[in-house]
């Protein structure tokens, strides 16, 4: 199945997502959706961009979903949701989420064991919501009636289960 951006932007407004084309063309330098294939449309008549991920419209529903969050957080939350995400995206975000930790970390005194909660929080905060987005994303894919809600779901909960424990 391909969908061109336009296609893309009419499915998602018949479910109630407002997507602008110039904010697909963000994400897609952000790293947050494929790029687009080009094919030519014959002599003289240009080219037509289009996606070929099955899963484009799901992609770009979750990325909707998380409007305010940064990037790396986005990715993250992508690759948790079984969502192909380069290898080197992944490492940036994970380099940048570990970094973090760590800068808030270095403010702290590690003798005081009280005070030394930000890495908790930290991840308790993301824990919590990967929970949130993989339980939605659990639930819309299994309202169309796809197994592949349940895989994802478990992923992300295998993924924190692993880190935090």
């Amino acid at each position: 199945m391909t969908l061109t951006p336009k296609q893309v932007i009419e499915e998602l407004a018949k479910t109630g997502w407002h997507v602008e084309a110039r904010t697909l063309t963000d994400w897609r330098s952000r790293g947050l959706l494929p790029k687009l294939t080009d094919r030519g449309q014959g002599h003289g008549k240009g080219k037509g961009y289009f996606w070929t991920d099955n899963n484009i419209l799901d992609r770009v529903a979750l990325v909707a979903d998380l409007p305010s969050w940064e990037t790396d957080r986005t990715i993250l939350a992508l690759w948790f949701c079984g969502f192909e995400v380069s290898p080197e995206r992944m490492k940036d975000a994970w380099l940048k989420s570990i970094e973090l930790v760590l800068r808030q970390l270095a403010k702290q005194d590690m003798n005081a064991l009280v005070e030394n909660t930000a890495q908790l929080l930290y991840f308790e905060q993301l824990e919590d919501t990967l929970h949130n987005i993989a339980t939605k994303f659990a639930r819309q894919k299994k309202a169309e009636g796809d197994a592949m809600s349940e895989f994802a779901h478990d992923l992300a909960q295998l993924g924190f289960s692993f880190f935090l424990g």
